[in-house]
């Protein structure tokens, strides 16, 4: 797979999104397990998991954004997204600020999937993005 658990993306384009991929929902352990909407083109997400599709050679990934929404899309859909370290940014109107251990967006601090730097315990989690 080329990404991972906690990489954070953009969606480039949002018709690769699966709405109503019921198993895939089911086995990524989704919230919704029979719709999830696309999300935005533009949007800042991050990873929770990650599978091959059902009947192609093909990498799915589940993510989730800022707000807790969570899609289905296929690594066609999505783009790498690279910031400074410690630094902030605009992207189509989200404020996003980065540091060695966490990730705030619209002033909302994110805990890092596996990060204890950030006061996390170091257990397993569900993978998903998490208010600190």
């Amino acid at each position: 797979m080329k990404y991972k658990v906690g990489d954070v993306l953009r969606i480039k384009d949002n018709g690769y999104s699966y709405t109503t991929y019921g198993d895939m929902f089911e086995m990524l352990n989704f919230r919704k397990k029979t719709f999830n909407g696309d999300l935005p083109n533009g949007t800042i997400v991050q990873v929770f998991a990650s599978a091959i599709h059902t009947y192609q050679d093909l990498e799915v990934y589940a993510c989730v954004n800022e707000h807790g929404d969570e899609t289905l899309i296929s690594i066609e859909g999505l783009e790498e997204f690279r910031w400074k370290r410690a630094e902030s940014y605009t992207v189509d109107g989200v404020k996003i600020e980065i540091t060695e251990s966490e990730i705030i967006i619209n002033g909302t601090k994110i805990v890092r999937h596996g990060d204890t730097k950030s006061g996390g315990s170091g257990k397993k989690s569900n993978g998903k993005v998490r208010p600190a």
